[in-house]
């Protein structure tokens, strides 16, 4: 068996591994009459560049974004005490940056406040700008290393 492809703009297209390219067409059924099946070498992946010289490139896989789980404010708490120093630290820093947050004049923090306090489930990039926010207002002293720690310490998704 070898293996086929259509070629196409000089990007090798639903390569197969098959007989001959009849075989090969047929596998596509009546779709791929108006198609030519051309020998390619074993390994041709879908989207692979013709080189000209009898040889492809396949195309380089996209790195895949990693999904991150939804928390309770909760598991962001237990997540920001851990990350803000742990044990009493972790948590005397943590009430500290809320009781910033419940006192601060600033508009911005105070809409993202009350945006948490109305959510059932807090998600990766919303509290990472909610972080952001807080590390500008100058009424809140949660630093730039505080943020990405607790941003980078978020659990990626299981499922």
């Amino acid at each position: 068996m070898t293996t086929f492809a259509r070629i196409e703009s000089g990007i090798a297209f639903d390569p197969v591994v098959a007989a001959s390219a009849e075989a090969a067409k047929a596998i596509f059924g009546p779709i791929a009459d108006a198609w030519v099946f051309t020998l390619v070498p074993d390994g041709t992946k879908h989207g692979a560049r013709d080189n000209g010289d009898g040889t492809f490139t396949n195309p380089i896989p996209r790195a895949v974004e990693p999904t991150y789980s939804s928390l309770s404010k909760v598991q962001f708490q237990d997540l920001c005490v851990v990350q803000l120093g742990g044990d009493a630290t972790g948590r005397a820093r943590y009430v500290s940056v809320m009781n910033q947050i419940k006192a601060s004049t600033n508009p911005d923090t105070a809409f993202s406040y009350e945006r948490y306090l109305a959510a059932n489930a807090l998600e990766r990039d919303d509290v990472a700008v909610f972080l952001t926010l807080l590390v500008a207002d100058p009424q809140n002293d949660l630093t730039e290393q505080e943020k990405d720690l607790i941003i980078a310490s978020w659990p990626a998704s299981t499922g």
